[in-house]
């Protein structure tokens, strides 16, 4: 099985499904990658409402 023709001849590739995998490897990385950006995004507008919340808090705390 090593003979190695994908390296000599990269224009007469047997096995086309290597590069479907590795597209949809890049893609499913890309997916993550978009999802992770997401989740921050949401994390960060949470902690800041927490910390809105935690500062209406302290000004309800000193009026009563």
């Amino acid at each position: 099985m090593v003979h190695g023709h994908g390296l000599n001849a990269p224009g007469q590739r047997e096995d086309p499904g290597v590069t479907v995998i590795m597209a949809g490897i890049g893609v499913a990385i890309m997916g993550v990658a978009l999802i992770v950006l997401v989740l921050r995004m949401l994390l960060a507008l949470a902690v800041a409402r927490d910390v809105e919340a935690a500062q209406m808090q302290d000004e309800l705390d000193e009026v009563i």
